[in-house]
């Protein structure tokens, strides 16, 4: 399957050529869609800076978009979480102490 309208299960298939039966499933759009559309959603991934970001944000359920704009979705949405690092916080090195570790 070369171009996204071919997926039988994806949003555009259903869109182009959803049957009575079968109707699209997804709301309309706030503002037009723009008439290049399917051209648009057929290119090819953007740069590998922006691939592995929109991966991680998929990995991780973290929203997409500039800082400023994910603080604040993430505030809205209770994500912030999944702008926090995984696993345990590293240990911080005990001041003046005995190395518990030696």
């Amino acid at each position: 399957m070369k171009r996204a309208e071919d997926w039988r299960w994806g949003s555009l298939w259903r869109a182009r050529y959803g049957a009575a039966d079968h109707p699209p499933r997804i709301d309309e759009w706030p503002l037009q869609r723009p008439g290049d559309w399917t051209e648009y959603v057929n290119q090819t991934e953007g740069t590998t800076v922006e691939t592995d970001a929109l991966r991680r944000c998929t990995r991780r359920g973290t929203p997409y978009g500039d800082e400023a704009w994910v603080s604040g979705v993430a505030d809205q949405l209770g994500l912030r979480s999944t702008l926090r690092p995984r696993g345990r916080p590293a240990k911080q090195a005990n001041e003046g102490g005995p190395d518990p570790f030696p």
